[in-house]
């Protein structure tokens, strides 16, 4: 003891004994995996060199509340888990595995679930009781002056063999305005093993609603954006498993632009107009509340104009809106085309190049799945090509 003050020697906690340490008491411990209850005295040196020691009779510190660990154990059909027993140490606290004190192991149903030592095994759905017995073991208060007590304690818990389910389907669901008929619903679907069980569905929150809820196929639909997690709990004989899958409800809020530029003859338009100007080509990709792509087929996409300025001969002051549905991937089925050819723009010089000049500006807006998604001013002039803001 003296060593252990004078050198601070730490514990496994990492404690050292203060260096004014004069008196203390102690408690020796069988760190076995099955203690033996046979230590009768234990001694303390507290001096080397002239000789001094501390002894006095052991006090048996035996187990209480023994309990299954699990004491509720659920395992799949054909799967394995572990199982332990533990107990309260009775005079120093504190849970201590009593393994070592278990010499039997079984279930009340080996139809439904088997057990060896530390082990069960699914056999079945059901439910039974799972069963270990400590032999030999010191169990209960003991005080001074008595005997060491050892018995045999029964320990019961609970096994159940539930059944198994999985969900596949999309991640995603787009978001669409009221009444606009544009995509969105997805469909999930559940597999329970083994068969012959029910289902029944639901989701964390009001991003997303859930149709047909009560079979193995759910259709889930966008309701604003956001993210659920859609449970499945699948039941049969009594037992149910459950399965999640994390939904995002993609509302469409922007565009990504992918710009080219290419020359344009306007003879294309009116063969008096001869002179050559740049065509604008605009790729869209349409984009949820968090950037990104909302990769779906089918979504509708639409786009309006209002005029702002017009000084160009013979241009409408809004030029001719477009529309279609989106490709697998978000973006638009064909570029938006932006040109202007005018009058106002002639003559041409030697090279085709338009010497006149004019200026035409709109405000261009697109909705997809009825939502707007971007609302820009584009700028016409005659060399083009035309500009986006």
């Amino acid at each position: 003891m003296g060593n252990l003050i004078y050198n601070g020697v730490p514990d496994d906690a990492g404690n050292v004994l203060p260096r004014n340490l004069t008196t203390g008491a102690y408690q020796l411990l069988d760190v076995s995996d099955k203690p033996s209850p046979s230590l009768y005295e234990g001694k303390v040196v507290t001096d080397k060199t002239y000789g001094h020691a501390t002894y006095g009779c052991m006090v048996c510190c035996g187990y209480r509340g023994a309990e299954l660990l699990p004491a509720i154990a659920y395992v799949g059909v054909d799967e394995e888990g572990g199982i332990d027993v533990q107990g309260m140490n009775a005079c120093g606290g504190g849970w201590v595995n009593l393994d070592g004190y278990a010499s039997s192991w079984w279930s009340g149903d080996t139809s439904i679930l088997t057990m060896t030592p530390r082990h069960l095994t699914g056999i079945s759905i059901g439910s039974t009781s799972t069963n270990s017995v400590l032999t030999n073991i010191i169990y209960g208060p003991v005080r001074d002056g008595q005997t060491c007590p050892l018995s045999n304690v029964p320990v019961v818990g609970q096994g159940n063999v539930t059944p198994s389910v999985t969900i596949s389907g999309p991640q995603n669901v787009p978001v669409t305005a009221s009444g606009s008929g544009g995509i969105n619903t997805i469909q999930l679907t559940a597999t329970g093993t083994p068969s012959g069980g029910t289902y029944s569905w639901s989701s964390s929150s009001s991003a997303v609603t859930l149709q047909d809820s009560t079979g193995a196929k759910v259709t889930v639909q966008g309701a604003s954006a956001g993210s659920s997690t859609i449970t499945v709990q699948y039941t049969l004989n009594g037992q149910s498993g459950t399965a999640t899958q994390s939904v995002t409800a993609q509302q469409p809020t922007s565009l990504s632009a992918s710009p080219a530029t290419v020359s344009f003859s306007c003879t294309q338009m009116a063969p008096a107009l001869a002179y050559t100007t740049d065509e604008a080509q605009i790729t869209y990709t349409v984009k949820d509340q968090n950037g990104n792509a909302i990769q779906f087929a089918g979504m509708p996409v639409v786009e309006s104009f209002s005029e702002i300025s017009n000084n160009c001969a013979g241009v409408p002051s809004t030029p001719t809106a477009s529309s279609g549905q989106t490709l697998a991937n978000g973006s638009f089925p064909t570029p938006d085309y932006l040109v202007m050819c005018s009058s106002s723009c002639m003559p041409a010089n030697a090279n085709g190049q338009p010497t006149g000049s004019c200026t035409l500006q709109v405000s261009q807006t697109w909705k997809a799945n009825g939502l707007s998604v971007q609302t820009r001013t584009v700028t016409y002039t005659c060399p083009g090509p035309p500009t986006v803001q």
